[in-house]
């Protein structure tokens, strides 16, 4: 039942994941490209990018979060096992599946959060400050990207609990 639920699910936020994954490998090759060619104007031209720090700012916010449902997805995130991994099978899962729990709603706050600050940017009309781009949407792509890693660490939760279930037959 658990691990059922936790493949259905996988399915659905899978795709979402990646996609916001794609886009922050795109986002970032841009970002390497106005870097540099931004560093070169400045340097050999004396004429750097107008906003290129506000390109900057919102482009790395973009790539550190949106890739974070897909690599909690594909089980690529820091674990720091070594004394669970020493302890007995059945206890390590029971703890294995109460850190998941705990992970899942730590970042289910954090989800909520960035969703009332994005609310509260977009209220207050904020926006970079040389080139006037309103900050309110890359929060809510953030806040999706971490809704994406928030169901993953769910999923992981799902298919722990069904582990356990599995072997306490």
């Amino acid at each position: 039942m658990f691990k059922g639920t936790a493949n259905n699910m996988k399915k659905v936020i899978a795709p979402v994941s990646r996609f916001l994954n794609n886009i922050s490998l795109a986002v970032l090759a841009g970002l390497m490209l106005i870097v540099v060619a931004d560093v070169l104007l400045r340097r050999l031209f004396n004429a750097p990018i107008l906003g290129a720090h506000d390109i900057t700012s919102i482009g790395f916010s973009l790539v550190v979060f949106l890739p974070m449902g897909w690599c909690a997805l594909m089980d690529r995130h820091v674990d720091l096992t070594v004394l669970v991994n020493r302890l007995p099978e059945k206890p390590r899962r029971f703890i294995e599946a109460c850190i998941l729990f705990m992970t899942t709603a730590t970042l289910g706050v954090v989800c909520w959060q960035l969703m009332r600050q994005g609310i509260r940017l977009q209220t207050m009309n904020a926006e970079t400050s040389v080139l006037g781009i309103p900050l309110y949407p890359f929060v809510y792509l953030s806040t999706l990207s971490m809704a994406m890693m928030t169901l993953a660490f769910f999923i992981n939760f799902l298919s722990a609990m069904g582990s356990m279930m599995e072997n306490n037959r």
